[in-house]
């Protein structure tokens, strides 16, 4: 689904996080 690969484990927890607020958001 990502094409987008982090190279620093920081982005990756970043872009995570981020998928997973919106989609706790949505749920709401």
């Amino acid at each position: 689904m990502f094409r987008w690969i982090p190279q620093r484990e920081e982005d990756f927890i970043a872009m995570v996080h981020a998928v997973v607020t919106d989609a706790h958001t949505l749920t709401q």
